[in-house]
């Protein structure tokens, strides 16, 4: 079977942690552990979050 790798992104950079209270943030974390628990099995590793983390991204195309 093959192994894939999964990216979930989330409000995880300074801006958008901002716009979440400690209650809103708790909840989010109570919510992905509750889903990685319950697919504990099919997941080869739970992994850990990204720290240094750069986006990328490709400009839009060219007008005309």
């Amino acid at each position: 079977m093959g192994r894939f790798l999964a990216i979930f992104h989330g409000a995880a950079d300074e801006a958008g942690r901002a716009g979440l209270s400690d209650e809103q943030q708790g909840e989010f974390m109570r919510v992905w552990a509750a889903w990685a628990q319950a697919h504990e099995r099919a997941l080869a590793d739970p992994g850990a979050p990204l720290f240094r983390k750069k986006r990328v991204e490709c400009p839009p195309p060219p007008a005309g």
